[in-house]
């Protein structure tokens, strides 16, 4: 490699870049130029070209040399190595790079500034390298290749990675990109690879002029592992994850912010997006929607939202450590026409508000989770001060178990034909009813406890109720209360310390069985109901009631309580 010395004082060295550079191209001599420059702004008639690999470094240290190109023009375009260390390269150009790597060529920038426009573009395919860089309004883009990157920040500037480009960076930092002329995200990966760790984004996202669609995006098949990605005040949607073999993994992702009215991560056909120990906090609207995607989960939080905190659309969810609270709107979790497997979960502080009706009165539309048309099994499931359910099933199948729960509007309501199971249920202090089955729905209870409700406690209109080895206690008015042609079964099970009737059956379609059971110390009849419903009693007892009796029985079967059924 030849050394040659460039100063703005010195006779004996070359006056410019373009003198030396163009000197040892006449010479043919391509075995490489190694141009140690004396401190000067060296402004250059034209781009910065040489057949073989360069490098470029300040006699006096970082920053003390700035290179620029006059007119509209790249800085440096080359096809082979290119070296810069200390090098401050600014460029005045709306549309040329000030950097372009092609063919094998390749970029190492040590200590070094850009500052511009228009992204730096690295086309090359060989291994491009950057360590404790500045990017200041023109960001990286990178079209292929390899590389890796460390201590790099970028101010008013983005990064991409595009057309097979594999990188490995570390310590990242972003702040005040508003993406451009074009509206770019300030991280973008489109059929590339890469592993990011200790990246920090602050203020990106928002454009008055372009559409900015996301701060993160991932596309076309990308693989992305993140470590430690920081989205901190984004003002627009944080994440987009898009495009069926897209793969995305965060570990520590901490997001803060995003765009009112709409999701602050958003994943769409990938292959599979994994969460391990990340949190979603403080969206100015909803946190999360997934939408024909695969979300696999090792602790992430979902918290402070305006509307919906994780929304599953035709997907799959599943893994541990999920925890979803301080909702506004909407429902903790909404599982629509979805498959989800989750355990250690939480669900807390959600206070939807009530929404009017057309008949004056106002009631809660969302809770804390709602399947519709899919299937969901949660397990070991913390769960209190929820305005609203715990559970709504519309159309689908659910499953609960291991459950605790305080403070609960609803532990749980079945619609239109759901099917849900739950077991090992201790819920206290509720306040209005704690199950309700309705529309052909079928809800089974076992091994469970519910205590309280400002009303009923339980809720039978034209579903099905099973429960067993239960406790249903403490209720204001009925325990159960069954109409249309819903049916109550319990077996094992007790009623006890409630204000009104054990049971009531409301219309002659209702259905009561009591095997092994007992209602006692009620407030009203054990059981009260229509003449015509249907009662079966297999070793029940019925004590300590104000009225020990059923209330107009049908003629078939006997219409006195079974004789095991005493007061």
């Amino acid at each position: 490699m030849h050394s040659v010395r460039v100063s703005k004082t010195d006779p004996n060295a070359y006056l410019s870049l373009s003198d030396a550079v163009t000197a040892f191209r006449i010479r043919n001599l391509t075995e490489g130029l190694y141009l140690h420059v004396e401190p000067g702004t060296y402004e250059e008639e034209r781009p910065l070209s040489y057949p073989g690999p360069l490098m470029i470094v300040p006699t006096h240290g970082p920053e003390t040399v700035e290179l620029a190109v006059d007119g509209d023009r790249a800085v440096i375009e080359t096809e082979h190595p290119l070296e810069l260390y200390g090098m401050l390269i600014r460029s005045k150009s709306r549309d040329r790079p000030q950097i372009e790597v092609r063919g094998g060529g390749r970029l190492k920038a040590v200590d070094s500034w850009f500052v511009g426009r228009v992204p730096v573009r690295l086309r090359g395919k060989g291994e491009s390298e950057f360590v404790d860089c500045r990017f200041v309004g023109t960001g990286l883009e990178w079209r292929g290749g390899t590389g890796r990157m460390h201590r790099c920040v970028f101010h008013q500037a983005g990064m991409s990675l595009r057309e097979g480009a594999a990188v490995v960076a570390d310590v990242l930092r972003f702040s005040g990109f508003e993406g451009g002329d074009v509206g770019a995200p300030t991280l973008e990966f489109s059929w590339s690879r890469a592993r990011i760790t200790d990246c920090v984004i602050i203020d990106g996202g928002f454009n008055e002029t372009a559409s900015v669609d996301y701060v993160v995006r991932a596309t076309n098949g990308s693989v992305v592992h993140f470590t430690e990605l920081s989205i901190e005040d984004a003002e627009n949607k944080a994440i987009g994850i898009l495009g069926a073999t897209t793969r995305v993994d965060f570990t520590r992702l901490r997001v803060a912010g995003g765009f009112a009215g709409m999701y602050t991560v958003y994943v769409q056909d990938s292959e599979r997006v994994g969460f391990t120990d990340s949190r979603i906090r403080h969206p100015k609207g909803a946190g999360m929607k997934t939408w024909k995607a695969t979300v696999v989960v090792d602790g992430l939080t979902v918290e402070e939202t305006k509307d919906t905190n994780l929304m599953v659309e035709d997907g799959v969810l599943e893994g541990r450590g999920l925890t979803l609270r301080h909702g506004q709107k909407g429902d903790l979790l909404n599982m629509i026409r979805s498959r989800g497997r989750l355990s250690d979960v939480e669900l807390s502080d959600h206070h939807p508000a009530l929404v009017r009706q057309s008949d004056g009165l106002d009631y809660l539309e969302f809770g804390a989770v709602h399947v519709s048309k899919g299937e969901l099994e949660l397990e070991n499931v913390r769960a209190f001060d929820l305005d609203g359910w715990l559970l709504s099933v519309r159309g689908g199948d659910a499953v609960l178990s291991s459950v605790v729960g305080e403070r609960l509007t609803m532990t749980a309501v079945v619609t239109q034909s759901g099917r849900a199971r739950l077991n090992d249920v201790r819920s206290t202090q509720g306040t209005r009813l704690q199950l309700s089955v309705n529309t052909a729905g079928f809800l089974e209870v076992s091994n469970s406890h519910f205590e309280g409700s400002e009303y009923g406690l339980a809720r039978a209109y034209g579903g099905g109720l099973t429960l067993r080895s239960t406790v249903l206690t403490g209720a204001r008015d009925e325990g159960v209360l069954v109409e249309g042609a819903g049916s109550v079964l319990l077996e094992d099970s007790e009623i006890r310390d409630c204000g009104g009737a054990g049971i009531v059956v409301r219309d002659e379609a209702g259905k009561v069985r009591l095997v092994r059971s007992t209602i006692a110390e009620t407030g009203g009849a054990g059981i009260w109901g229509d003449r015509d419903a249907t009662y079966e009693f297999e070793d029940s007892l019925l004590r300590d009631n104000d009225l020990n009796q059923v209330k107009g029985p049908t003629a078939e079967p006997d219409p006195e309580p079974d004789p095991s059924a005493k007061d």
